[in-house]
């Protein structure tokens, strides 16, 4: 199954993941709307977008009283009853990444939900930092990158030139 990934070295902090998000579910542009929030670390100087990372262990599916979120057997994503939704926060309170929140008017949880399979935020993000895939293929492409980096670097130091100059 695929899932949204992120790379923060590419996030600029644009927060367009935000708007299409809140577009896509609620109609209308607004960060608090929005199922994905970005977090401004001023200290650090890095935006980091936070959102649901669909865990394999989901301790918010089976803390709502009401049985307000499920899991989606075809997308993995969590899914969200609003009619179910107490808006008690249990779910909130067990979510080990802080990636709910509650809506500003509704008072029913924001959850991200793969928009069916096809999220906004990923189609929004100009710089390729919040990705869709299969996480079995990003991490074989970060073993290989690894790889690389590391026998490039052997090489190096044996003396080897392993520049790849093509004429």
């Amino acid at each position: 199954m695929k899932k949204i990934l992120l790379d923060l070295s590419k996030c600029t902090g644009c927060r367009s993941c935000e708007l299409a998000c809140s577009f896509a579910h609620e109609g209308r542009y607004g960060g608090s709307i929005s199922r994905i929030q970005v977090m401004k670390l001023e200290d650090l100087g890095v935006d980091v977008p936070i959102f649901c990372r669909q865990c394999e262990k989901r301790p918010c599916v089976p803390s709502c009283p009401n049985s307000a979120l499920t899991i989606d057997e075809t997308t993995g994503a969590t899914l969200f009853s609003w009619g179910a939704c107490i808006g008690c926060g249990i779910c909130i309170e067990n979510c080990p990444i802080g990636a709910m929140h509650l809506h500003p008017t509704e008072g029913k949880i924001l959850v991200c939900d793969l928009c069916g399979g096809n999220p906004a935020c990923v189609e929004a993000c100009d710089t390729g930092a919040i990705r869709f895939e299969s996480l079995n293929g990003y991490i074989n492409q970060i073993r290989h990158n690894t790889a690389l980096n590391l026998a490039h670097s052997l090489l190096n130091a044996w003396g080897i030139d392993t520049d790849q100059n093509e004429e």
